[in-house]
């Protein structure tokens, strides 16, 4: 019982990389999605000499399933009799799916999605002796259900005693994905006989979203083709990752199958083997590294160029946004800040440096141009303290890039509560941290020539085991040293409780511990890590750890697992500085109509003895000005496709145009402080507006000003 309930957890807790090749001859030739798992009655998984064994035996997991669950099903069926005949229906049939060989089959939609349409959808489970009382659990609740026409699912079992549930109008083909030359392709370089296994048809589920949106959306079909083209997506084939024990150990191999050459954003897996140089700069001492190739200029420029040929007008905007950062920081954020940047990278935290925590990581890049970087960002640091102190002039405190020196070291950071962000160019490295201090101890150490990161022979044990000596990417954890000291282990602990701690307060304790305390973890523990490698045929990784979840006993971890949670959280700190830049280009672009606004008003005044006109449409008529002027970016006012009607225009203007005009009786001679225009509030994210004034010039004014200057704006708050 014990083993059968590890395991199960184990499946929970790793099925996202799950890959096995159970039952692949049942599961159609064309499936986008296969998920196999080979069972914990299979021999020969390794998993009673696995580390993962030993370290559940310490725990009452098979309390969880053999007492718990049924008391709280029972718990439920006090006040809900069908929701707990279902769940236990439910447990059951998992139990099943978990000790025998199981295979999930996505195949994408059938039919048309407007009338009837079939999800290819079945799960294959060889339970062998077992299917007939396990059909016969599932058929009672198909029966059962309150809303059993618009289910239509079915379950059987052949005489081999392999079940297959799948929806009723959908009849599995007899083909076998096993015959595709494009599986196997995927799978030979991966374990030979692996526990869990993933595979994922990307060129597949590609042809299925054009035919959905063929049906559903034809006029944006052509747009799609053309972005997968132009971010060099259509060179994704498939994904493969498989999972499986070796010795004591946990080992995952993937392919991300992306044959060369590769185009647009896929060129990001085109790397070179990490440098040695680079791995000196990371103090043997370190806990935690992580190499990589990133070219980022290369990669905005791919990005740039894939917008523009997907979409000439999203192109356009994002040429906006990086002028925008071009004239805030004075230097082209591609040519000027970007190139002068290695493509290669390493992260590494070391007690040595600032601790061994997330906080005290810092990031050492090998410069590709040392003497151009310095000098931009430095420039770039200037640009930002001006508009800094332009955009909170008014305000009681201030945005400043400052400069320190530490040690001999020249550090600049941002000089803001909780976190410094700082960086410091020395002897052609670029080194980035959260704290000045961390900065220029990573580059004092550098600097002093002490022993590196390939004297440290737990490191260079791990990279041999993975055969990682020319890996680009490679990823070390010593969890030995981590697993006391990070809040890896104490945040296990609490996602624990959540569920169980809620169970306790619904009167059935739960069984405790559920998670094994940490000096039985200790003596499980060795260091984990992963390599990565690209060749012609795409993204190779392999990763090793004690057991499955080991790496989350650290903080740096849950950010690095699998790389998935890194590309996450990289992905949620760029989008909204993404944002960003867009509204900051969107304010620009509405100075600029303001401007050419306010200049129009400045010329009919010239024509009309000083007098300004009575409304903005004047304009149109009588100066040389476009109806797209009257415009926000920022807003969702369109100007109209015809523009030869100048009446028609001219109403537009006043009906339409989020622009509000105050000049109507006003002269040439108005204060400069005066407001002749502004914009509606909802613009800019309520955050300010532009206005432009007597003197003829614009200027963003935050929200809380704008009331004071224009006090009718207080009644929309």
């Amino acid at each position: 019982m014990s083993r059968f309930c590890s395991a199960w957890l184990a499946v929970l807790l790793f099925v996202s990389f799950a890959r096995g090749q159970a039952l692949v001859e049942r599961v159609p030739e064309d499936a986008i999605l296969y998920v196999g798992w080979a069972g914990t009655e299979t021999a020969g998984l390794g998993y009673d000499e696995s580390h993962l064994k030993a370290v559940l035996d310490e725990t009452r997991v098979d309390q969880l399933f053999s007492d718990f669950l049924p008391r709280v099903l029972q718990k439920i069926g006090e006040k809900e009799p069908q929701a707990a005949e279902i769940a236990d229906t439910i447990a059951a049939l998992s139990g099943a799916l978990v000790k025998h060989p199981t295979a999930i089959y996505f195949g994408g939609v059938e039919g048309d999605i407007d009338g009837e349409a079939t999800i290819k959808l079945a799960i294959f489970c060889d339970a062998k002796g077992d299917a007939p009382a396990i059909l016969d659990r599932i058929n009672a609740l198909l029966d059962k259900a309150a809303d059993q026409d618009k289910l239509n699912i079915i379950a059987a079992s052949d005489e081999k005693g392999v079940i297959t549930i799948r929806p009723q109008r959908f009849d599995v083909p007899e083909t076998s994905i096993k015959d595709s030359p494009e599986f196997r392709e995927a799978f030979s370089s991966l374990h030979a006989a692996p526990v869990l296994a993933t595979y994922l048809s990307v060129s597949r589920l590609s042809a299925m979203v054009e035919l959905l949106m063929e049906q559903g959306k034809p006029e944006s079909l052509p747009k799609y083709k053309k972005a997968m083209t132009a971010f060099g997506f259509d060179g994704l084939r498939q994904i493969a990752c498989t999972g499986g024990f070796v010795g004591k150990k946990w080992e995952m191999q993937s392919l991300i199958d992306a044959p060369a050459p590769r185009r647009g954003l896929l060129t990001a897996l085109d790397t070179v083997p990490a440098s040695d140089d680079l791995l000196k700069m990371v103090p043997q001492s370190a806990t935690f590294v992580k190499t990589g190739t990133l070219d980022l200029a290369n990669l905005l420029r791919e990005f740039k160029t894939a917008l523009s040929a997907t979409d000439p007008e999203v192109g356009k905007q994002f040429g906006q946004i990086l002028g925008a950062a071009t004239m805030m920081i004075g230097k082209r954020v591609d040519e000027d800040v970007l190139e002068p940047l290695g493509n290669q990278w390493v992260t590494y935290a070391s007690p040595d440096i600032a601790g061994n925590g997330i906080l005290g990581m810092v990031v050492v890049n090998k410069l590709d141009d040392p003497a151009k970087a310095a000098v931009n960002l430095k420039t770039a640091v200037i640009a930002l303290n001006n508009v800094g102190k332009g955009a909170m002039r008014n305000a009681d405190f201030k945005f400043e890039g400052r400069m320190v020196n530490i040690g001999g070291v020249d550090v600049y950071y941002a000089g803001v509560p909780y976190l410094a962000p700082a960086w410091a160019i020395q002897d052609g490295y670029l080194y980035v941290g959260l704290f000045p201090q961390s900065v220029a101890s990573a580059a004092r150490y550098a600097k002093s020539g002490g022993p590196s990161i390939l004297k440290n022979e737990a490191f260079l044990a791990m990279r041999q085991n993975l055969n990682g000596k020319n890996a680009s990417g490679i990823s070390f954890n010593d969890l030995p040293q981590l697993a006391g000291t990070s809040s890896g282990y104490a945040t296990m602990l609490v996602i624990a409780r959540l569920g169980l701690g809620l169970s306790d307060i619904m009167g059935v304790p739960a069984p405790e511990p559920i998670v094994p305390p940490l000096d039985v973890l200790k003596q499980h523990l060795s260091p984990c890590g992963s390599v990565s490698w690209s060749d012609e045929k795409g993204l190779h990784t392999r990763s090793i750890t004690p057991f499955p979840g080991a790496s989350f006993l650290s903080e740096q971890g849950l950010l690095t697992a699998g790389g998935i949670p890194t590309t996450g959280l990289m992905v949620s700190i760029l989008l909204p500085s993404l944002n960003r830049a867009r509204e900051t280009a969107n304010r620009v672009k509405c100075a600029s109509n303001m401007r050419q606004i306010g200049q129009a008003i400045l010329l009919y005044s010239n024509e009309n003895r000083g007098k300004y006109p009575d409304d903005l449409g004047m304009l149109i008529t009588t100066q040389d000005i476009g109806v797209e002027v009257f415009t926000c970016p920022s807003g969702n006012v369109t100007p109209p496709a015809k523009r030869d009607d100048l009446d028609a225009m001219t109403a537009w203007v006043n009906e339409n145009s989020p622009y509000v005009y105050r000049g109507k009786g006003m002269t040439s001679s108005e204060l400069p402080d005066t407001v002749v225009l502004y914009e509606k509030a909802e613009d800019h994210d309520e955050d300010g507006m532009n206005m432009l004034l007597g003197d003829g010039h614009v200027e963003f004014v935050q929200m809380e000003r704008a009331m004071e200057m224009i006090p009718q704006l207080r009644e929309g708050f």
